[in-house]
């Protein structure tokens, strides 16, 4: 369940309910919750419901949740399309490629994955976050070349999913024991 959980908390922090037209609508009728509900803070909260769940530890659910906010703050578009799929990149790292490159893109790409297994590491003092995000960029390049195979089209809807389940959902599993 942890791993499912994971999977949907980052595809809410990526957009995710934008696609589904009822959200929509219910986004436009009301700012307020238009801002509340936006999928960085909807999926902050239900972060921190799920892990008060398991641990049922104010202060563990505190700082999880902080590392959570934190490593998902910073937008990584770019980065998801610069790595791209086979033999093909998108967004500013491979427009201004005499600037970046994809290359680049990549290496940014690298550096969030082991970003992201640093702060989650420092936060729970579990290691295998660590490893884990070692996996963000061929789980990011797998997630995207299957979307593309299945629908003909780039996106990282389906990367995003496969990354909430890889980097963040096995280890918390693993760190949960449960």
């Amino acid at each position: 369940m942890t791993l499912i959980i994971f999977s949907l908390l980052y595809a809410i922090k990526g957009g995710f309910l934008e696609k589904i037209k009822a959200f929509k609508r219910f986004k436009v009728c009301n700012p307020l919750l238009n801002t509340l509900l936006g999928g960085k803070l909807l999926s902050t909260i239900l972060c921190a419901v799920t892990i008060y769940y398991y641990t049922y530890d104010l202060l563990q659910t505190a700082l999880f949740t902080l590392g959570w906010l934190v490593t998902i703050a910073p937008s990584v578009g770019e980065e998801m399309g610069a790595i791209g799929r086979l033999n093909k990149g998108w967004g500013e790292y491979v427009t201004h490629w005499q600037y970046f490159g994809r290359s680049y893109g990549i290496k940014k790409a690298i550096e969030r994955g082991v970003f992201i297994g640093a702060i989650m590491t420092l936060v729970t003092g579990y290691i295998p976050f660590i490893c884990f995000s070692l996996l963000f960029v061929p789980i990011v390049f797998i997630g995207q070349e299957i979307y593309y195979r299945l629908f003909r089209q780039d996106s990282w809807s389906l990367a995003e999913i496969m990354v909430g389940l890889v980097v963040y959902g096995i280890p918390t599993y693993l760190w949960l024991g449960v």
